[in-house]
């Protein structure tokens, strides 16, 4: 059962422990949704480009594509949660971080959003406390991933 260990039932030198790593992971959860989000996330490497090169514009929006597509499918998977709502925080955080706060989709996302959420007032607290948390990261993808777009602005490696 998952190979041979050290001390303390901690995997041995050259051992990993069971469960980890991609392999292990696509494996044993590809009937439950997360193989496929495995497969959207490692999908962006066909966007990044060989080594040396740098993406551009469209290469940043697929890769942005596959996160939010990711996040999506993870989001389907906590029972009770209002689902919509909360890939509304991700989307609108995500088009933040990465068109800015002026931007038309960011402006159609936020009032789409603000309506939702409106309808969703008379929820349990709880259930919209991690909104917020949903919004921060989104913004955080968006904005790391059009910084790694700018990175290649002008360069010819």
């Amino acid at each position: 059962m998952g190979g041979t260990t050290g001390e303390r039932g901690r995997p041995g030198p050259g051992r990993r422990r069971r469960g980890t790593g991609a392999a292990v992971a696509q494996g044993s959860v590809a009937g439950d949704g997360l193989g496929e989000v495995l497969r959207l996330l490692s999908s962006c490497a066909g966007h990044i480009g060989t080594a040396g090169s740098w993406p551009d514009a469209v290469d940043a929006e697929c890769c942005m594509e596959q996160f939010r597509a990711s996040v999506h499918l993870l989001l389907a998977r906590h029972p009770g949660a209002d689902v919509g709502l909360a890939a509304g925080a991700y989307d609108l955080g995500l088009a933040t971080g990465f068109y800015g706060r002026d931007a038309a989709v960011t402006a159609g996302l936020a009032g789409r959003y603000g309506a939702r959420l409106e309808q969703a007032r008379g929820q349990d607290p709880q259930a919209l406390r991690w909104l917020g948390g949903l919004l921060r990261s989104g913004y955080l993808h968006g904005r790391d991933i059009r910084e790694w777009a700018r990175l290649g602005e002008g360069r010819s490696d």
